[in-house]
């Protein structure tokens, strides 16, 4: 075989007969396609489970989280709080709540310093008693090498008359933060009665989801059973078996987010009342 070169600019008209020259690609005026990643929408539904997670665990959305346990086992304690009705819940996240019990005690602080301030307008009254053996007692006249015991009695009353009306302003701006925070536990109180509504409500779906899923996949498994037996008869084609197994894979891994989600929904009950 012999190979022949043909100049730029020139044509061989034995060639062109044989061959035609690809037309140049038109320049990239610019693609609508985006690049797979977070920005893709299955890759948005990959992400948002681990992304809800790292929130409740207090973590940032690079952080990588490891499992420790399968997805379709419960988290430990959530059955029995699942189980408890939304008035109890929330009573057990008002005293464990770290959030609501820091607000308490800045309350308490504020109210024993408005009742110290205002007790600074009051009169108050000190009494005093003492004794003291001494040898020689300088309290006794001439002193002598012996011992005498001397006593003292006392009362001290103490009445401030006027001083600016600084007792009166510390006490009503203590009681005026005292008050604004009973509003804020007031409010966290609210929003703990409906996070803890929500998330059983949460519970109640996913359960309900989860326990029709498990129908569909045992639906889409007596249904790849049937057709794998009727390709082995020779009834049906490879294709039947392949889309009964798609439809089996798909059911399964529908199952498998239901259950992730229903686990994220027993961990955001869990932090709601306390116990995460």
């Amino acid at each position: 075989m012999t190979a022949r070169t043909v100049e730029p600019g020139t044509l061989d008209s034995r060639s062109s007969r044989n061959h035609v020259a690809p037309s140049p690609e038109p320049p990239d005026r610019g693609s609508s396609r985006r690049p797979p990643g977070l920005h893709s929408s299955p890759a948005r539904k990959r992400q948002a489970p681990w992304i809800a997670l790292g929130l409740l665990l207090g973590v940032g959305p690079d952080a990588v989280i490891e499992p420790t346990s399968r997805v379709d086992q419960t988290i430990a304690g959530a059955s029995d709080l699942a189980d408890q009705t939304a008035v109890a819940l929330a009573a057990t996240g008002r005293a464990q709540r770290g959030e609501r019990i820091g607000m308490t005690a800045r309350q308490s602080g504020l109210q024993a310093s408005a009742s110290a301030a205002q007790a600074g307008t009051k009169p108050t009254i000190g009494a005093l008693a003492g004794v003291q053996p001494a040898r020689p007692n300088e309290r006794f006249v001439p002193r002598t090498d012996r011992w005498n015991v001397s006593w003292d009695l006392g009362i001290n009353l103490t009445w401030p008359l006027f001083d600016g009306g600084k007792s009166h302003a510390d006490a009503a701006t203590a009681s005026a933060q005292a008050e604004s925070i009973a509003h804020r536990i007031e409010q966290f109180d609210a929003r703990l009665a409906l996070e803890v509504r929500q998330a059983l409500l949460d519970i109640t779906a996913s359960r309900a989801a989860l326990a029709a899923s498990d129908e569909a996949v045992a639906a889409a498994t007596e249904a790849h059973r049937v057709v794998s037996e009727r390709f082995n008869a020779g009834v049906a084609t490879s294709t039947d078996v392949l889309d009964a197994q798609l439809a089996l894979v798909q059911a399964e891994l529908e199952r498998t987010r239901l259950m992730a989600g229903l686990r994220i929904n027993e961990a955001r009950l869990m932090r709601a009342v306390g116990s995460l």
